[in-house]
């Protein structure tokens, strides 16, 4: 199962990104950030492939978006560009 990965700087941001995914009505995992990621935080939001977008877009509206990985077996993380995401434009888009 393909999954993407936030990861935060603060582990009370990565709380809060999961709280208000739950408050959108939106599936979202907090996991133990994998080892072979570097972020100040131990702890990551793993959401599905599915639910990504509409994640991202609640989460970047409320300045909840960490950095972003995508990995199809939970083990190699891959850095993910936003405009992965048909509809989520960085905020350079166009400049």
């Amino acid at each position: 199962m393909t999954y993407v990965l936030v990861t935060y700087e603060r582990a009370h941001d990565a709380m809060e990104g999961a709280a208000t995914l739950v408050d959108a009505g939106i599936r979202g995992t907090l996991i133990p950030r994998p080892r072979t990621l570097t972020a100040k935080c131990g702890v990551a939001l793993r959401l599905s492939v599915e639910d990504a977008p509409s994640a991202i877009k609640v989460l970047r509206s409320e300045g909840l978006l960490g950095d972003l990985f995508v990995s199809e077996d939970g083990r190699k993380w891959e850095a993910l560009a936003l405009e992965s995401f048909e509809g989520v434009k960085s905020d350079n888009a166009g400049a």
